[in-house]
């Protein structure tokens, strides 16, 4: 199976990279640093292609260096299809708006879901816990990532039914809703909100046995992890049902979506119930057990995403290491030492035991990025 591989990374005026050009091994790559020096904007530079936007903030103003008006992020790599070049351009405009521009090659991207998924790569950090512990929409960004990776579609559904719920929710709060108004927007909300909760349940189903068999390679086979995917309404056993289910719903929540000024009903309400031994590991799962949870959720999606691509991801791994005591640290390294191209951060130099003559460390500091080997 090919690797997806970055040859080269060109930013400029990014965070704090006013300039940079970044040549990484196509196997194991180490950025050491300080906090504070650049390691995590690199890493958001790199992701920023995958997935079209950045992991750490939804201000594309951010990405802009301080006091600059414009942004830009090239890569040119190789992978299944071949040898391919992104770039993306972000200009801060007015209103405190940026534009953004994606191209591959030199044609321009009109939605998103043309340029998500070219770039194939998986992201660990230390917000992955979050998924494991935090909020409904951890789990919920989690399952659209995967879904997105798996159909760049999806992302086109996510922004059509954000774009639909807003305008929605405007009119639920005016003083008196007008019925058929409301009524064309909910039409509108029901095709793209079903194909979220569509391409969701596909990407549990077909992560469940990755997931199965990650978990017996770091734990056991008693380390028993399965998902229950709770709608805001009950879902039917045929999937091609969802959108009658999905319009009774929102006819039955009418009067209290009045009351309450807001959709009741819909994806952004659902949530994934994530159980260890048959209970949440939200709740009953220790902190070790949490972890180890999230870490085994993110190899599985490599996996995954390597068998449905045909390539195997880059794999992002952003200061997580530090957040591992030494056991899981050798058994994630055990895991990604025999992938393809891996991006490490870390604020401390490789350990004894890592260390390889086909690893190849790098030190950045201050928004600059220099060999050390």
């Amino acid at each position: 199976m090919p690797n997806f591989i970055v040859e080269k990374l060109d930013l400029y005026n990014f965070r704090n990279y006013a300039s940079l050009e970044f040549h990484p091994s196509p196997g194991i790559n180490f950025l050491t640093g300080e906090n504070g020096s650049g390691k995590s904007n690199l890493i958001e530079s790199l992701y920023s292609f995958c997935y079209s936007r950045s992991f750490r903030t939804f201000r594309d103003r951010d990405l802009i260096t301080w006091g600059k008006d414009e942004s830009r992020a090239a890569l040119s790599g190789s992978g299944r299809d071949g040898r391919m070049d992104m770039s993306i351009v972000w200009r801060a405009g007015q209103d405190s708006k940026t534009l953004k521009h994606l191209l591959i090659g030199k044609s321009s991207c009109k939605r998103a879901s043309e340029f998500v998924g070219r770039a194939p790569m998986v992201l660990f950090s230390p917000q992955d816990l979050e998924i494991v512990q935090g909020s409904p929409v951890y789990r919920r960004k989690f399952l659209d990532i995967l879904a997105t990776m798996l159909s760049p579609a999806h992302l086109a559904d996510l922004s059509d039914y954000r774009q639909i719920l807003m305008e929605r929710n405007r009119l639920l709060s005016a003083e008196k809703p007008d019925p058929a108004q409301v009524a064309v927007w909910t039409e509108q909300l029901i095709g793209p909100g079903a194909g979220i909760i569509r391409r969701r349940l596909s990407a549990i189903k077909m992560i469940k046995e990755h997931v199965k068999g990650v978990s017996s390679r770091l734990e056991s086979e008693k380390f028993s992890l399965a998902f229950k995917y709770l709608g805001s309404f009950p879902m039917p056993e045929d999937e091609n049902d969802i959108e009658n289910a999905f319009r009774k719903k929102l006819s039955e929540t009418a009067s209290e979506e009045k009351e309450r000024m807001a959709t009741l009903a819909g994806p952004h309400k659902d949530e994934l119930l994530i159980l260890l031994s048959g209970r949440p590991v939200r709740s009953f799962g220790s902190q070790g057990q949490q972890r180890m949870t999230s870490l085994i959720l993110k190899l599985a999606e490599a996996e995954l995403i390597s068998g449905k691509t045909g390539t195997t991801p880059l794999l992002l791994l952003d200061d997580c290491l530090s957040e591992l005591d030494e056991k899981r640290q050798k058994q994630l390294w055990g895991e990604v030492s025999l992938h393809g191209q891996v991006i490490i951060t870390s604020g401390h130099p490789p350990p004894g035991w890592m260390k390889s003559e086909k690893m190849a460390l790098f030190g950045v500091e201050g928004g600059s990025l220099k060999s050390l080997t």
